[in-house]
């Protein structure tokens, strides 16, 4: 089981392509919040994704429909707390 994330981390996964993604939340046991990047701007958001365990322990599959090239997990509400508004543009740092 992993711990939840802290307040300001997430995990962001980069794709060399821009494409329509599908998750799939085997193992998580807390809600996030997945922000759908195409260029340095939102696309969508996927807000508070149940963990398996509130689905019946099936796997949570997140698609969307957007292409993105950037998917960033945060944790569930983050999105909401700091107004994250699909359009807006997100700059990571390293």
């Amino acid at each position: 089981r992993s711990p939840p994330l802290p307040e300001n981390y997430g995990m962001l996964f980069m794709f060399s392509d821009t494409q329509p993604r599908t998750f799939w939340m085997k193992d998580m046991n807390f809600a996030l919040d997945m922000i759908w990047i195409r260029d340095g701007k939102i696309v969508a958001i996927s807000a508070n994704v149940p963990p398996p365990a509130q689905t019946n322990g099936q796997p949570q599959i997140v698609p969307v429909t957007e292409s993105s090239n950037w998917v960033l997990e945060v944790p569930g509400g983050y999105a909401a707390n700091h107004n994250f508004q699909v359009g807006d543009s997100i700059t990571i740092t390293r």
